[in-house]
């Protein structure tokens, strides 16, 4: 299972990186409450491709992994 991250937003809807949230530690989650990756922010703060770029590659086993900056959720192995 990949996670799927959802920060590349289309024209109309609503930014999900914002000036306060790219400075923020991009965490992996699974579902049992287990941080499985817990990076800071590059100096210039994450973009769409930087947190894929540090999510490939990422083994989930299988469980199901969810993907935060800060306390806001960014993607999922479930979307």
């Amino acid at each position: 299972m990949s996670i799927k991250i959802i920060t590349d937003t289309r024209p109309g809807e609503l930014e999900i990186l914002t000036r306060v949230n790219i400075y923020q530690p991009l965490t992996l989650v699974s579902g049992e409450g287990v941080r499985l990756l817990n990076a800071q922010s590059p100096q210039e703060g994450w973009t769409h491709q930087a947190i894929l770029d540090r999510c490939a590659g990422i083994k989930t086993g299988g469980q199901v992994v969810d993907a935060f900056l800060g306390k806001t959720w960014v993607g999922s192995t479930e979307v």
